[in-house]
């Protein structure tokens, strides 16, 4: 049986809780383009050796998600100044771009402050930010816009990349 004759109607569910993560996923671990190759595929044995290494890929995501995000509660939990802070900044060098605006949603849902997470990437510090209702992460950080190379988003969401010096407003 091809793929033609075995192919059902997908639910809202399925696209949402199994495919749209795996096809994320490949754009925060490698390169999206796997995605695109995957969905524009005709050939099934290559689709399905793309499908199996986008699933890989969620896993890892889902593996780097879980221990950035343990390693950033310990950042805090260990350190007593975070306690009273109104905001959030983590940072460790070596966690993965991909995931860190993942971990900063996960650590704003549970602290209820505006966060950043950031990491090192291509010799620079790059950072994605979360935040809370009536506070606008993106004015925050269009405050330090002097010191950075790039910065983009929305009142509740943005992403930075950092020369290296300090930056204050958030």
């Amino acid at each position: 049986m091809n793929w033609e004759e075995s192919r059902k109607d997908l639910t809202i569910n399925e696209i949402v809780f199994t495919i749209a993560p795996r096809i994320n996923a490949a754009g925060r671990i490698e390169h999206g383009v796997k995605a695109v190759e995957l969905l524009i595929q005709k050939k099934e044995d290559l689709a399905n050796f793309l499908g199996d290494d986008i699933n890989e890929q969620n896993t890892t995501r889902k593996s780097l998600d879980a221990l950035i995000t343990d390693q950033a509660l310990q950042q805090i939990e260990n350190d007593e100044s975070f306690i009273n802070r109104k905001s959030t900044v983590v940072y460790h060098p070596e966690w993965h771009k991909g995931v860190i605006g993942i971990v900063a949603s996960r650590l704003t849902d549970k602290y209820y402050r505006p966060t950043i997470v950031l990491t090192k990437s291509n010799g620079h510090v790059s950072g994605s930010a979360r935040s809370v209702k009536d506070f606008d992460v993106y004015n925050a950080v269009e405050s330090c816009s002097d010191l950075l190379e790039q910065f983009g988003g929305h009142m509740y969401a943005a992403g930075l990349h950092h020369e290296g010096r300090k930056c204050g407003g958030v």
